[in-house]
């Protein structure tokens, strides 16, 4: 099932003292993607550049699309967006 293959991810996250997670997840039976956004607060941490990662490695195998973004600005800062079949 795709959309558990997705909550993978969180297992790239690092443990923080207090965890900051927000994900989100939206399911279109028009098209069968779902869109999956997960936000995290701490410093910047672009879980796609960590090496010889298996949660990424298994999330890729059933992503459309994924994209990071950083904002210092909000409280969580991190933000992964993906797409997924």
């Amino acid at each position: 099932m795709p959309i558990l293959q997705c909550l993978k991810v969180l297992t790239c996250i690092p443990v923080m003292n207090e965890p900051d997670i927000l994900v989100t997840m939206e399911y279109s039976e028009e098209n069968e993607n779902a869109n999956v956004s997960i936000l995290y607060g701490g410093d910047r941490l672009n879980i796609m550049e960590m090496k010889d990662n298996l949660s990424m490695k298994v999330l890729k195998g059933v992503e459309k699309q994924i994209q990071y973004e950083w904002n210092p600005e909000e409280k969580r800062g991190n933000r992964i967006s993906m797409i997924v079949c």
